[in-house]
């Protein structure tokens, strides 16, 4: 079973457009087919991200979706806490704490549409997958 790190990202994606890559892979993870990793820095930076104004102006639902995704992922078993976030990307401490959360959860791979991210391929043997490119791996590795 694969174990992976959403970036807030993909996340965002997903709650916006349900139907492409993003919301596949949410909707993969909610019927099992990976496990997902979590920490309170990516939990706190998806709740920064639906409270800017940007976000608010989407449609209701969305923020519905954003607030039950929130729910959910707080209670995903593999939560961790990393230790340590060190500087990895330096024009982006936000894709730090992603890196940090993946090593910390011993995690498969990083889901992300982040090019700062992608343009590293691997951080200390994690893959970092593009959506589509995760969602090639998923019938592959899901059983």
């Amino acid at each position: 079973m694969i174990l992976a790190v959403l970036d807030t990202n993909v996340l965002v994606s997903a709650m916006i457009s349900p139907g492409g890559p993003p919301g596949r892979i949410l909707s993969a993870w909610r019927i099992g087919e990976f496990l997902q990793c979590t920490s309170p820095e990516l939990i706190g930076e998806l709740r920064d991200v639906i409270g800017r104004s940007k976000f608010q102006r989407h449609d209701r639902r969305v923020l519905e979706r954003a607030e039950l995704l929130i729910e959910a992922m707080l209670n995903v078993p593999n939560f961790v806490k990393p230790a340590y976030i060190p500087r990895v990307v330096p024009n982006d401490p936000d894709d730090d704490v992603v890196l940090a959360t993946a090593v910390a959860g011993r995690v498969d791979g990083i889901v992300s549409g982040d090019q700062h991210l992608l343009a590293l391929g691997r951080h200390q043997g994690i893959a970092i997958m593009t959506p589509l490119q995760f969602l090639a791996e998923l019938p592959r590795r899901s059983h």
